[in-house]
């Protein structure tokens, strides 16, 4: 039984569809298996739907499938051609109208994503009711098998199987041999109750008839209230908010930034990779800032990965790939201290 595995990048077409404003970006695998096709979608930022759908228009060879796309899952699609000439995949968003949102083609499928879009408006009848051919093959076996159905075993009267009904009648009883332990026991007695302990004289008091503790050993409103284990000394003080840190060396080298951020080109590469950051083009090389609650934590010098490591970074910098789905697209990237200006690795 022959397999192929192919993968198709997405790359964003239509904006507004991902919950945190970035690119979209995403890949589908698809891997076939005899005639039976398994496409896996990966997408990563979709921003969830109240209304509409989202749905997968594929072009594998000349057949063409439209399937409703359910987050991660595998959509599976049977009879399907072979994946040696690559496929095609457009996501689209489903309401009233045709939007599209992500493209991607491998191989020589078409790359033109306008094809697809036609696909789905050629669709009869309610263009939402999309749905894997599979499913509707089973509900046409089903509807075939109906006539050959056993019917079930009916049940005994009283409804439990292996119970006899209420007109069937019981095996009789065996009569037991009778003896002497026929006899009725006799009734039980109850326990005798213990005698209660003599008390000691109303006019006596604790201490004079010896059933006390003396005062001197043990005082119980003394411990109530008093704790013997707290002193004013052991009492904890609420230690002081830590002063925030100083940032000596950023102060020393904020009006050359500041220069750098007006005059540069902003850049937004390296935002994915390093959160709460901000990058701008100059000179031909990256400067950038990250930062912790709001304040500059590190700063950033940044070149692009292409070849050899420079020499005066070799030491200092540390490889910081630009996409989730690549290790060898990416930026050199050397790490300063905020406050003392020291390289950080």
């Amino acid at each position: 039984m022959a397999y192929e595995k192919k993968l198709c990048i997405l790359k964003q077409i239509g904006k507004g569809f991902t919950a945190d404003g970035m690119p979209l970006m995403g890949a589908v695998y698809a891997e076939r298996l005899g005639s039976d096709l398994t496409l896996t979608p990966r997408i990563a930022g979709l921003a969830p739907l109240r209304e509409g759908r989202y749905a997968l228009a594929a072009v594998v060879g000349r057949k063409e499938y439209c399937l409703e796309l359910k987050g991660s899952t595998a959509l599976r699609v049977p009879a399907c051609p072979s994946l040696e000439n690559g496929f095609a995949v457009l996501l689209c968003f489903v309401k009233e109208e045709i939007e599209p949102v992500a493209f991607g083609s491998c191989g020589s499928a078409p790359s033109d994503y306008k094809q697809l879009v036609e696909i789905f408006r050629s669709l009869p009848g309610e263009r939402v009711s999309f749905s894997s051919p599979a499913p509707a093959r089973r509900a046409e076996k089903s509807e075939e098998d109906e006539g050959q159905r056993i019917p079930p075993v009916p049940l005994p009267p009283t409804g439990v199987p292996g119970v006899p009904g209420p007109n069937t009648p019981f095996a009789p009883g065996v009569p037991l041999p009778s003896g002497p332990s026929d006899k009725p026991l006799p009734p039980e007695t109850p326990p005798e109750e213990d005698e209660p302990l003599p008390r000691a004289p109303e006019d006596v008091s604790p201490e004079a008839s010896g059933n006390a503790p003396p005062r001197d050993d043990y005082d119980d409103e003394a411990l109530a209230g008093k704790n013997y284990y707290s002193s004013p000394e052991a009492i904890p003080e609420t230690p002081p908010e830590a002063s925030p840190r100083a940032l000596t060396y950023f102060e020393s080298i904020r009006p050359r930034m500041e220069e750098a951020f007006q005059k540069g080109t902003p850049d937004t590469r390296l935002c994915r990779a390093l959160p709460h950051s901000e990058w701008t083009l100059w000179e031909g090389a990256l400067l950038g800032i990250v930062y912790h609650l709001g304040v500059p934590r590190y700063v950033c010098l940044a070149v692009e990965a292409q070849g050899e490591l420079p020499r005066e970074m070799e030491e200092r910098a540390v490889f910081v790939p630009s996409s989730p789905y690549s290790d060898d697209e990416g930026f050199f990237v050397a790490f300063q201290d905020a406050a003392t200006g020291e390289f950080v690795k």
